[in-house]
């Protein structure tokens, strides 16, 4: 039988490993909309991030084109748009492009 202590430090690794998976930082561009009630970011290649963060933030964003920087959840299979947890928006202009 496995010593209890082995078992113990392969739980621990697999947990760490598959929580340094479960988001990705990362920074994106693009216009920042609210649609039906929660902030989307409408990239520049034409793709789609929910953002969750501040809301009061967010809102005075609207509108413009912005750069945001957070953690990204990976997409699942049947889950999209992707969902990013936003820690810092940077106007780039006053107008979307």
């Amino acid at each position: 039988m496995p010593c209890p202590k082995f078992l113990l430090i392969v739980l621990m690794l697999a947990v760490s490993c598959q929580s340094q998976q479960s988001t990705t930082p990362a920074t994106k561009s693009g216009c920042l909309q609210n649609l039906n009630g929660q902030f989307v970011l409408l990239t520049d290649g034409g793709g789609q991030i929910v953002l969750k963060g501040d809301h009061d933030t967010m809102f005075g964003y609207t509108g413009k084109q912005v750069k945001v920087t957070g953690t990204v959840k990976p997409h699942k299979k049947n889950a999209k748009p992707a969902e990013m947890h936003v820690s810092e928006v940077k106007k780039l202009a006053d107008a979307c492009q």
